[in-house]
């Protein structure tokens, strides 16, 4: 049995499994931390799917042209 040591989850993984979700929690949590910087600085940042991005964009752009930012 192996324990992730991001999670604290023990359910009993093979050594792949382990280090594939050890690697994608951790690969979560940087992109959240970059997402949140990002922010912080005023920077406008869409974390989306590439089927979802149209829309958002065009979205975000309204959004922009109502407050007067463009």
């Amino acid at each position: 049995m192996y324990i992730c040591v991001i999670c604290g989850s023990q359910k009993a993984f093979k050594t792949r499994s382990a280090l594939l979700q050890a690697g994608n929690s951790l690969y979560r949590a940087q992109r959240q931390a970059a997402t949140r910087k990002l922010r912080q600085l005023g920077i406008i940042h869409l974390d989306l799917r590439p089927d979802q991005l149209a829309g958002a964009l065009v979205s975000q752009y309204r959004k922009l042209k109502a407050t007067g930012m463009f």
